[in-house]
């Protein structure tokens, strides 16, 4: 199988441990474009968040916030909760834990976060009947309360984990995996002629069903398991050592 497209996560993945690209990684995604490839990325940051990275990586297509906004050549689709569920989810979540209400372009969250450049809102559920609410964030303890959360959750709705602290709620239609398939389509790429590179829970869909799923020797155990390959760790290039050894 000859492969068309490359999809990267970010943070753990492309990014070192300080949030950088290398200046190698950034060269060689520059010449795995020059050679036909068709550039993507699939993360969970905001599209806030990846502005200083795009000025370095020409990504051809976008899927942010793990699948709640797709940017498909010109065209952007949000992929929200519906304002009445995503009130009720945010009326019988704890209000005395840490939450964020993600917009398109502005987070909401009712104490100071300033590491997510959020925007302090005493009263989040009234947010919900304002703006379309792409994402609803909490910091989680434990197993146990990521179990209670997902029971309050209507069958609309999905929750994940992030970096290990951070449970995500979002509509079941907006996960990494459905954004990926979104870009793909719409740039006639079968799925067995895409190669995915990821480290954590909500790139392992995408690692089981890309034609090739990449893991960095940093990633947790799930998405190695989940890999074809298991490469050398983002803190060494890992993913564009591979590409440089395989595709250049």
């Amino acid at each position: 199988m000859a492969y068309r497209a490359l999809i990267f996560d970010l943070d753990g993945t492309l990014l070192r441990n300080d949030k950088q690209l290398s200046p190698y990684t950034v060269e060689i995604l520059e010449k795995c474009r020059e050679k036909g490839f068709f550039l993507m990325l699939a993360t969970a940051r905001p599209i806030r968040n990846v502005g200083e990275y795009l000025g370095k990586i020409r990504f051809d297509d976008m899927t942010v916030s793990n699948g709640g906004r797709l940017f498909i050549g010109e065209k952007t689709f949000d992929i929200p909760i519906e304002k009445k569920t995503a009130k009720a989810i945010l009326e019988q979540l704890d209000q005395s834990l840490p939450l964020t209400f993600e917009t398109g372009d502005v987070s909401y969250a009712n104490l100071p976060f300033p590491e997510y450049e959020t925007v302090f809102a005493e009263d989040l559920p009234s947010l919900a009947e304002k703006f379309p609410c792409v994402k609803i964030i909490l910091h989680y303890k434990n197993a146990e309360q990521f179990a209670e959360i997902k029971k309050i959750l209507p069958e609309s709705c999905t929750a994940t984990v992030t970096n290990d602290r951070l449970i995500q709620i979002m509509n079941r239609e907006a996960t990494k995996w459905l954004g990926i398939e979104k870009m793909l389509a719409a740039a006639n790429i079968l799925k067995e002629e895409a190669v995915y590179f990821g480290d954590h829970h909500d790139d392992v869909e995408a690692l089981r069903k890309c034609g090739l799923g990449i893991a960095p020797g940093n990633a947790i155990d799930e998405a190695k398991a989940a890999a074809d390959i298991v490469v050398l760790s983002n803190e060494e290039d890992g993913p564009a050592r591979f590409l440089a050894e395989r595709f250049l």
